[in-house]
């Protein structure tokens, strides 16, 4: 096994780079227009403006870095996600403040060498990353692709770094609670699979579960400050893969494939055009909200899922410094299960949970069934439902 600095990663073409600051300048539009969309159309801004750990100071610096359009920071992008993924790319470790701020401000000129200074941090990630993938199919061995700085040990052609050990977990969690199943019978059903994600962090689980499926429609929705990031990386990691920005007054794509990033303060206009999904995503983002922020995603989470889709979150929830997620999301989706630990180990960060609004045979039938346990004696689930 040897290790792929971020020298070994490959370029981004003049054209690709040219698209992403032409999808950035997109959003910065957004962006800009934000007070006034809010304020035309009578929506709270302390629900759709950044709150609670999201209102802090990185939020803002890692917008202008964005909005920029750098090519550095582009063809670069990986070195400053750690404040979506809680690791440091540069330090192959848990993510520290530096000076007092909370994300990288600057990369620094010898980046590669202390990339590879640091390459020995990831010697334990290595191990876990191997244990978590023994038996797995390889479809579902988390491949991140060798751009935009991405670097790490190479197992065969895959990168093993903190960020991929998190995602294989993820995907572990998806495999093991039956939520990939659900997303691949909807395959079978209907020609795609529909993936709403809130807050995709830099786009990193959103394009592992692209490249598994194949055949879905993946909507993208987050604050413009980190949508410029997610539209930045799949734009260059998936330059084949339709995609598009959501502008006011637009509609929903008319192919079956592809990606839609809508920022969070269009969300109202696009919802009656949704239509019911078969999964929703948050990890690590929803209990950062303050609670008025979770209490509408909740509610929008049931009206989206309908009777069909489920929802998988990952938070933490840390009294005092985290919104409870639970108590918010209980009132609006009865149907729970807490992800217990399996033979294929997902236990990361945070509890895995997964909500729905009726119940799932396929994915309620085993582990632990919080406050249905009366239920499940006579509930008879039909699996076509």
């Amino acid at each position: 096994m040897r290790f792929w600095g971020p020298e070994q990663s490959q370029a981004l073409s003049a054209s690709c780079l040219e698209r992403i600051q032409i999808t950035l300048s997109a959003i910065e539009e957004l962006f800009a227009g934000r007070s006034q969309y809010l304020a035309r159309n009578a929506l709270n801004p302390a629900v759709f403006l950044p709150d609670h750990l999201w209102a802090q100071e990185h939020c803002q610096q890692n917008h202008a870095r964005m909005a920029s359009g750098d090519s550095s920071t582009i063809r670069n992008l990986r070195f400053f996600t750690g404040n979506f993924t809680g690791f440091s790319l540069l330090d192959m470790a848990p993510a520290a403040p530096r000076s007092g701020e909370a994300a990288l401000v600057e990369l620094p000129d010898n980046y590669a060498e202390l990339v590879r200074k640091n390459a020995g941090n990831l010697k334990p990630v290595v191990g876990s990353f191997m244990s978590l993938t023994q038996g797995l199919p390889v479809s579902h061995v988390v491949k991140a692709p060798r751009l935009m700085g991405e670097c790490g040990w190479n197992a065969g052609g895959i990168i093993i770094n903190y960020d991929t050990w998190s995602l294989q977990q993820r995907i572990n969690a998806l495999l093991c609670s039956g939520a990939l199943a659900h997303l691949e019978k909807a395959i079978q059903d209907n020609g795609r699979c529909r993936i709403l994600e809130i807050g995709a962090g830099y786009g990193g689980l959103a394009y592992t579960l692209i490249m598994l499926l194949g055949k879905v429609e993946y909507i993208i929705v987050d604050l413009p400050e980190s949508l410029s990031f997610s539209t930045a990386y799949l734009t260059g990691t998936l330059p084949n893969f339709p995609r598009r920005v959501y502008l006011p007054g637009g509609t929903l794509p008319s192919a079956k494939e592809g990606v839609l990033f809508v920022c969070n303060h269009l969300l109202e206009e696009l919802r009656p055009h949704i239509g019911q999904v078969d999964l929703i995503i948050n990890a690590l983002s929803l209990s950062e909200m303050a609670p008025a922020q979770v209490d509408f995603y909740a509610k929008f989470i049931h009206d989206i899922l309908g009777n069909k889709g489920v929802f998988f979150e990952q938070n933490y929830h840390e009294p005092g410094f985290h919104t409870n997620t639970g108590d918010i999301l209980r009132s609006y989706l009865p149907y729970h299960r807490l992800l217990d630990e399996t033979k294929a180990p997902h236990r990361g960060r945070g509890e895995v949970n997964l909500w729905a609004n009726r119940y799932h045979g396929t994915i309620f039938d085993v582990g632990d069934i919080l406050g249905l346990q009366d239920l499940l004696e006579i509930l008879s689930p039909d699996p076509t439902q």
